[in-house]
């Protein structure tokens, strides 16, 4: 059965940060009928770091079919290589990745 796991990640520990990148995840999901099983977040870890808690906890339960709600790109990564490896690592694995805001104009 597949799964639907939220992703959130801030530079600086701030609850009220979490907090609000946590609502737009859910928020989203809720308007996109899709019910969240579980949310990852990394507070206070920064973007250039892949090596982080929940991240690889997330990248650990990943299966083929499930789907990552991320509240946007700079969640997953600062820097662009590194961002693409993970894009790369949930489609190997056969799961979908949903970028809320992609942060272009």
């Amino acid at each position: 059965m597949s799964k639907v796991y939220g992703y959130g990640r801030l530079a600086f520990a701030s609850e009220e940060g979490k907090r609000q990148k946590l609502k737009a995840i859910y928020d989203y999901c809720e308007a996109n009928n899709l019910k969240v099983d579980k949310c990852f977040f990394d507070n206070g870890i920064s973007g250039l770091e892949l090596n982080r808690k929940d991240l690889n906890a997330l990248i650990d339960v990943l299966r083929g079919g499930d789907i990552v709600v991320t509240d946007g790109i700079a969640s997953l990564s600062r820097s662009m290589f590194d961002c693409m490896t993970l894009i790369n690592l949930i489609d190997s694995i056969g799961a979908k990745l949903i970028i809320i805001n992609n942060n272009t104009k």
